[in-house]
């Protein structure tokens, strides 16, 4: 699994938020959640 460093979350897009955390776009086939 690659590691992604020094990403600045405000430049990405963002595709949804939940109860537990956000969802974030990183490229057209990886996707990030961060966690509450």
């Amino acid at each position: 699994m690659k590691i992604y460093e020094n990403i600045n979350i405000n430049e990405l897009q963002l595709l949804g938020k939940g109860t537990q955390g956000s969802v974030y776009k990183i490229d057209d086939k990886k996707f990030i959640k961060l966690f509450r």
